[in-house]
């Protein structure tokens, strides 16, 4: 009733009015001949979709009776001449998001891909690989298979004998496993005789295949070729569980093996039908021997010793039972910063002794004589106990000290006690700091000895000295102590493992990491190629499925409960 007036009063707005009124009439004329439900085929959920004005039907029409829109005339074609055709395909999640958001959107399957790819990315750079508990027992059984170990075993001087078999003992568990299992073993490696004058020398295996044969208490077969047909055929002729023991790697083709040749790799691939990595030793290092038979043979995993350090030297440490110590000890600040930063985000509490201590003292402002330090470390160290103090780790450093004249057996000493200790004290000149005073490790021993989980690397005196080994004897006997109380203690490091060994403390201990170089790199969060080059764990997809409507129901009354009736999906309404 009030359009003829609003129509006199403003023109020129009628004119926009009946305009808009015949648009949304075309519209309606357009695209009102219904729509279609359908079911989306990633969540099963129902969205509205338009059909294209070539797959709409009307009662009594035929298709050719709806012009394409290339060839629609008046208003309606002029609105949607330009806009693209859309799939006759049904609409997806992702294609109803895109629709009203300016950002393309991925499907939950896409998104999920792509964090298992990011989850893949980030499992890459942390050394976990198959390893022999990863593989059935019918994939193992009557199959040739090479194991790489460390069976670099000190030799009495001028004589074909084992001095030292500890080297040997780590792999056992592991020549167990594969024999029960009814594998052909075939053990290869490396060893080095020390000659004065001339330095470390490739030597024969036969020693250690005689020491092994002792320990295993069972014959082990020695052959003096390290690959070829003769050891091919040898691993062939195997009983199942039985243990050959190949000549030493070096001592024809040392530098083969050094430089990674593909040569010696493949002629090592040859010979077996699995590759098994178990020199953690080693494991940092690009032999061909180690990285260079996987590129040739495939499954190459890992033994149980190297399945042992990446359990304890990451796992146990990434996420350790709490209360977390550490005690750090050694001669160079230097060579253990970055193992000693990563530690400061995972403890509860760190007791630095040894030299290392001596830098942190100079850093304090403490003048220590000539006790053995790095000046040039002493930002670091300042760093270090900033980060501690931010974090709130409770960083301790030696309350007294053990002081003498000259670094030998016979030197003067004398005891510098904890209450004169401090900032601006001065060690006497002429004198250093060899070992912790009477009273410093029983407080470390109160300190500590509730842990959970305790870490040791490096001797916290000069412990190659008896009269300087008190400090270390008692940080021992605290790991020891805890890992026979079911805690677990990790030690690592070849001095302070040949340290525990002498004081028979290895055996009480939770584990002894056999590595040097290795351990360090990996304790530093490095990617250790030895490692790295293994076969991959299986992936984890996720698949697309089949819409919800569609997929298999249970029905829990029926008889024969667990066996699924299938519902075909709906048709269209």
């Amino acid at each position: 009733s009030q359009l003829p007036a609003a129509m006199s009063a403003r023109p020129h707005r009628a004119v926009l009015f009946a305009g808009a009124v015949l648009a949304c009439f075309a519209l309606a004329s357009y695209t009102g001949a219904g729509v279609r439900r359908l079911s989306s085929p990633v969540t099963g959920s129902r969205v509205a979709q338009a059909p294209s004005i070539s797959a709409r039907k009307c009662p009594g029409t035929s298709m050719a009776a709806f012009p394409s829109r290339s060839s629609e005339a008046g208003l309606g074609g002029a609105l949607f001449r330009n806009r693209p055709r859309r799939s006759p395909s049904p609409y997806t999640t992702r294609d109803v998001l895109a629709r009203f958001s300016d950002k393309p959107s991925k499907s939950l399957t896409e998104e999920a891909n792509a964090y298992a790819d990011e989850l893949e990315a980030k499992r890459e750079q942390t050394n976990v690989r198959m390893s022999l508990l990863d593989m059935d027992d019918p994939d193992i059984r009557g199959r040739v298979i090479l194991v790489r170990a460390d069976l670099n075993c000190p030799l009495e001087p001028d004589k074909d004998i084992v001095a030292d078999h500890q080297r040997l003992l780590d792999i056992i568990p592991t020549i167990k496993y594969i024999k029960e299992r009814g594998g052909k073993i075939l053990l290869a490696g490396h060893i080095d005789r020390y000659i004065p004058g001339k330095g470390t020398i490739p030597t024969s295996m036969a020693p250690v295949a005689s020491k092994l044969s002792e320990l295993l208490d069972e014959i082990v077969t020695f052959t003096a070729e390290s690959y070829g047909d003769s050891v091919y055929q040898l691993g062939n002729a195997l009983n199942e569980g039985s243990v050959a023991v190949l000549e030493n790697l070096r001592l024809h083709t040392e530098d083969q093996d050094q430089e990674n040749s593909d040569d010696l790799a493949q002629k090592l691939a040859l010979i077996c039908d699995i590759f098994v990595m178990d020199d953690f030793a080693d494991a940092h290092l690009e032999f061909a021997s180690t990285v260079g038979v996987p590129r040739y043979r495939q499954p190459a995993v890992g033994g149980l010793l190297v399945e042992k350090e990446m359990r304890y030297l990451v796992e146990s440490i990434q996420t350790p039972k709490r209360p977390f110590a550490a005690v750090i000890g050694g001669k160079r600040l230097s060579e253990k910063f970055e193992m000693f930063n990563k530690l400061l985000d995972k403890v509860d509490g760190v007791f630095v002794g040894g030299a290392i201590a001596n830098t942190f003292m100079l850093a304090r402002g403490m003048f220590v004589a000539d006790s053995l330090a790095e000046k040039e470390e002493v930002s670091h160290a300042r760093r270090l106990e900033l980060k501690a103090k931010n974090k709130g780790v409770q960083l301790m450093l030696p309350r007294d000290v053990i002081l003498a004249d000259s670094f030998n057996r016979k030197a003067l000493t004398q005891r510098m006690a904890y209450k004169t200790l401090k900032i601006n004290t001065r060690v006497p000149a002429g004198w250093m700091a060899l070992d912790l005073g009477p009273y410093t490790p029983d407080e470390l021993v109160r300190s500590f000895k509730s842990a959970k989980t305790i870490f040791w690397n490096g001797p916290v005196g000069a412990a190659e000295m008896e009269e300087y080994s008190r400090g270390s004897t008692i940080v021992g006997a605290l790991c020891a102590a805890l890992g026979k109380t079911n805690r677990t203690s990790i030690v690592g490091g070849p001095d302070t493992v040949k340290f525990i060994t002498k004081q028979k403390f290895r055996e009480h201990i939770t584990h002894v990491s056999t590595g040097s170089a290795s351990f360090m790199d990996l304790m530093e969060g490095k990617v250790l190629p030895g490692l790295n080059c293994l076969t991959s764990k299986p992936e984890v997809r996720v698949s697309e499925g089949i819409p919800f409507e569609a997929a298999p129901v249970f029905d829990l009354n029926q008889e024969g409960y667990g066996k699924p009736i299938y519902n075909p999906p709906p048709e269209d309404d």
